[in-house]
């Protein structure tokens, strides 16, 4: 979310790809959904699982996480989408 990453080749990519891992939430009824994804430099949201490449910037994305979660379940509480 807020370290910049370069995504290693994939299966049919010819140039590494810059960007950020990035989670997606969003309100689904009365449930939370969460995706990781990776938004590459040019604005392309690819799906990847979230990668963390230590504890301490693991724990900080994990936090921000539980907060964003937090915040949409707040809102469902309040009756508001």
């Amino acid at each position: 979310m807020t370290q910049s990453n370069q995504a290693a080749e994939d299966a049919g990519a010819s140039q590494p790809i810059t960007g950020r891992g990035v989670f997606a939430v969003r309100t689904l009824g009365e449930a939370v959904s969460v995706e990781a994804a990776f938004l590459a430099e040019d604005g392309n949201v690819l799906r990847l699982p979230a990668v963390f490449p230590n504890r301490e910037y693991a724990i900080e994305q994990i936090d921000e996480l539980r907060a964003l979660v937090n915040r949409h379940f707040d809102e469902l509480d309040q009756g508001g989408v």
